[in-house]
């Protein structure tokens, strides 16, 4: 668990994400194992000859006599073999083709047997110059030829070149560079899958939220889709949608702490857009900002006041002056408006549950939005002072390690767990109701 979820589908969408990727990874991949093969891998090329051997022996027809002119024909084969693969017949069809290589060299690119065990000798030569193969393969056919009739004179042989090798054209290499080039190709793919596959397994970041919370054991309130307007439809179903399991879920609870995991993770949005929701409803709700760091509530509602929670609880003002309406339903208090040195110690004062045990009395629903759990320690402590508790994770942002530590503490505190709300989700994890264009 403390390594991350993985699964399937988040490897497809992963993957699918990075599609130009995969893309670039084919085609350099097609590219590199096309372009090694045309230059350096297919350098060398092998061409063929072939001579035949005639025995003139003139024999009166008997058996005995086509049987030893047989067996002689058969030994001048054997010995025209290995006449060809000589030193000295290799040196002169090397000297005729103007190879400057060594003649060892040479000749482990020359191969010489005979064809099907006849008097056809082939001749296979293996070189990094079609043309200089073409030409050694054909000069050392005719070498062969001449030393073959000059060593065999009795009884005399006749040897001739039956095919010549032809000269390669550049065509059946490219060829079969494309070829690899394609083999080239499926390697890429195949190592782009096995990055995204790593990648995977290596995310400890939550891409899956009904598996995370079948796994951890709590409830999923609703999920928020990724790269929509705050006005927009999508967003206004999927609060609803929190909205009713909020309302399944509270009981008689009215004081709810909402916070996130950690920075940036669209706490304020929930937050802000819950509230809005309540309101809508009918009920009368009080949303107080208490991130006396980085408030986002003030902007987010575009409200503002001249005293702020802080100044509720160092005694500066009183509650009603604090309190700025926002709607017919809704009402605010923001966070501070002077520098607050330790704000976990300031809200954990009894101060502010007497503060809510008051605005309990006024309000059907009270909201915190309080900072991160695993940043700082408001969090923990106004838990203690209200009935519920709202987690917000963001998708591809919030690490599982995390979110079961922010989960733990909040599960130490008086406040009941309600769910998880799961922020910024791509479209495929969202329930197909909330697949509405925006308005």
């Amino acid at each position: 668990m403390k390594k991350g979820i993985f699964d399937w589908f988040t490897f497809y969408s992963l993957a699918r994400k990075r599609s130009f990727f995969a893309v670039a990874a084919v085609v350099v991949g097609f590219a590199l194992l096309a372009g090694l093969s045309y230059t350096i891998l297919d350098t060398s090329v092998t061409v063929s000859s072939t001579i035949s051997l005639v025995n003139n022996l003139q024999t009166d027809g008997s058996l005995q006599a086509e049987k030893d002119k047989n067996d002689i024909s058969e030994s001048i084969a054997r010995n025209s073999v290995a006449l060809i693969q000589s030193d000295n017949v290799l040196k002169q069809a090397m000297d005729l083709s103007k190879i400057t290589k060594s003649v060892s060299d040479f000749s482990k690119g020359v191969k010489v047997s005979r064809v099907d065990e006849s008097n056809v000798i082939e001749i296979t030569v293996t070189y990094n110059d079609p043309t200089r193969a073409a030409n050694a393969a054909n000069n050392l056919a005719q070498v062969a030829c001449e030393e073959i009739q000059r060593r065999n004179t009795s009884p005399p042989v006749t040897a001739t070149v039956l095919d010549r090798a032809d000269t390669p054209s550049s065509k059946g290499k490219l060829i079969s560079a494309v070829k690899k080039g394609f083999f080239g190709g499926v390697l890429g793919l195949i190592c782009f899958l096995a990055v995204i596959f790593f990648l995977s397994i290596k995310d400890y970041t939550i891409r899956n939220f009904r598996l995370f919370c079948k796994t951890a054991k709590v409830d999923l309130l609703g999920i928020l889709p990724a790269g929509q307007r705050p006005t927009s439809r999508q967003i206004s179903e999927s609060i609803r949608n929190v909205r009713a399991a909020f309302r399944a879920q509270i009981g008689d609870g009215k004081r709810v702490l909402l916070c996130s995991v950690d920075v940036q993770e669209g706490r304020a949005v929930v937050a802000s857009g819950l509230a809005n929701a309540l309101a809508d409803s009918g009920n009368k709700v009080l949303l107080i900002d208490a991130d006396m760091r980085t408030s986002h509530i003030r902007s987010r509602l575009r409200v503002d006041s001249v005293y702020g929670l802080a100044d509720v609880l160092l005694g500066k003002c009183s509650i009603a002056d604090a309190i700025v309406p926002s709607t017919d339903y809704l009402d605010v208090i923001c966070a501070a408006t002077t520098y607050v040195e330790k704000p976990s110690d300031l809200l954990d004062c009894p101060v502010t549950l007497e503060m809510l045990e008051i605005l309990s009395r006024r309000y059907d629903y009270i909201l915190i939005d309080a900072p991160s759990v695993n940043s700082y320690g408001d969090a923990a402590a106004l838990a203690n002072k209200c009935d519920c508790s709202i987690l917000v994770a963001r998708y591809g942002k919030t690490r599982v390690d995390a979110a079961l530590d922010a989960l733990t503490v909040l599960k130490n505190t008086s406040a009941r767990m309600l769910g998880i709300v799961a922020n910024d989700v791509p479209s495929q994890y969202l329930p197909k109701q909330s697949s509405a264009k925006d308005d």
